[in-house]
């Protein structure tokens, strides 16, 4: 539905188009069936993030310290009231996040309600944003990444940087995110109801702060493998030079 893509539906223009590359099955499905793209022009190579050689050994020390670093339109105020609710012990909620990451002339002003409200609330604290690899340093230290989508991801680095930070990820099983984070994250149904959907994130962040990992926090070592395997830069540049070799071969 995004204003950028509508060319999408110009058969003239596809038929000029080699490959479509998506970052993931459930992108390509959803866009193939939308736009009625040609199947067999469509690949799908999916994200990558630069993940640390050496993993971190996930310990549940005190505060334990949850994060959101997506979009504020994303799902932030559906945290903010689960969070309200819950008013976890020991815990601490860290938002980096704002539409200037697109650029600066978009305007955060329209969210400003929610960060205020965010440092209204006991244990929250509000960043911003920051350069990405200043994220991924702060990330190897929050125990969860709290991230009750209301979007459908097409993918999510949000997510994977967060894997491969050895983060114990809680998200919906929406859009791509089931995909994206593998076996890994504790995923629940999605709901439209925001009021609905804050009160269960609230009840299922209860359990993860009671029981992390389902009780199996060697999990987040095993996350971080995969991760390393599956969205590593050096795995994913060479599918890509796959890709364009085969389309340099003449047909």
């Amino acid at each position: 539905d995004q204003a950028d893509i509508q060319w999408l539906r110009n058969k003239e223009k596809i038929s000029r188009v080699v490959r479509l590359v998506f970052v993931s099955d459930w992108q390509k499905a959803r866009f193939v069936e939308e736009f009625g793209l040609p199947p067999e022009k469509c690949v799908v190579l999916q994200n990558a993030v630069e993940v640390r050689p050496e993993n971190r050994r996930w310990t549940p020390d005190k505060p334990l310290r949850m994060a959101y670093t997506s979009i504020p339109y994303r799902g932030l105020s559906v945290l903010l009231d689960a969070w309200d609710q819950l008013r976890p012990a020991d815990a601490e909620l860290h938002i980096w996040s704002s539409v200037k990451l697109y650029g600066r002339i978009f305007d955060d002003r329209p969210y400003q309600n929610l960060y205020v409200r965010a440092a209204s609330l006991p244990g929250v604290e509000y960043h911003g944003i920051i350069p990405n690899p200043e994220l991924r340093v702060a990330l190897r230290n929050i125990h969860f990444l709290t991230y009750p989508s209301t979007f459908q991801e097409t993918s999510c680095l949000s997510v994977i940087d967060a894997m491969a930070s050895g983060c114990r990820v809680i998200c919906p099983a929406y859009g791509a995110l089931p995909q994206t984070a593998g076996k890994f994250a504790r995923l629940y149904p999605f709901l439209s109801d925001s009021a609905e959907h804050a009160k269960l994130f609230a009840q299922i962040l209860a359990e993860e702060i009671r029981n992390p990992w389902g009780g199996n926090c060697a999990l987040a070592e095993e996350q971080q493998d995969y991760t390393r395997s599956t969205y590593d830069w050096s795995v994913r540049i060479p599918e890509w030079q796959a890709v364009i070799d085969m389309l340099k071969e003449p047909q």
